[in-house]
């Protein structure tokens, strides 16, 4: 058994699009991830470009259109 997960499939988000803050590592990566496999665009949001990047690589790779986008949402001139 190796210990991974199904991802989970949900038909209605396929063609959607999403903005995920914090996309570039631990549960937001996981949801980029997720939310890729349902065949969803993301647009990945975090604080360093170095970290968003590999990311969106993967999920372009996996054949979703995908864009990183750097920002700190904590600050209100970045919104």
């Amino acid at each position: 058994m190796s210990g991974e997960r199904p991802i989970p499939t949900y038909p209605d988000l396929a063609g959607q699009v999403a903005l995920v803050t914090g996309g570039s590592k631990g549960i937001g990566a996981a949801t980029c991830r997720v939310l890729a496999a349902n065949r969803v665009s993301v647009a990945v949001v975090a604080r360093s470009q170095s970290g968003i990047d590999p990311v969106v690589a993967e999920l372009r790779q996996a054949g979703v259109e995908a864009i990183g986008i750097s920002a700190d949402v904590g600050e209100m001139s970045e919104i």
